[in-house]
């Protein structure tokens, strides 16, 4: 669904082009559980840092790493609800080596632990 958006978005002229949102975006989903970081990702785009983050925000009206952060947390609430895995290898499989970090993440973008999350799902 997301990918729909980019390519009708990319096909507005308004610059996405330069950005290349699916070869940013599958490098992002292929690489969850890894620490990605923004040099990296304009790297890939072949842009600064600066212009990445302008193109991204215009493009995805948030921060490359907010974007990135909310697509760990979507990710983290199905594995809560699609398997049994505990919150330590959740937050592991979602770039998070700190459970407790992941936890306070999770509840600051669900308003909820991981734990509440699942028991409600």
């Amino acid at each position: 669904l997301v990918i729909e958006r980019l390519r009708e978005k990319s096909s507005d002229g308004g610059g996405s082009s330069r950005l290349q949102p699916e070869k940013i975006l599958g490098y992002i989903h292929r690489h969850l559980h890894e620490p990605i970081r923004l040099q990296e990702l304009a790297s890939l785009a072949g842009l600064s840092v600066p212009q990445f983050g302008r193109l991204f925000r215009q493009q995805f009206h948030c921060s490359p790493i907010d974007y990135v952060v909310r697509r760990r947390v979507s990710h983290a609430e199905s594995l809560l609800v699609q398997t049994d895995l505990n919150v330590k290898q959740i937050a592991a499989r979602v770039g998070y080596e700190d459970e407790f970090y992941f936890s306070r993440i999770f509840r600051r973008i669900n308003g909820r632990s991981p734990r509440d999350f699942r028991r409600s799902a």
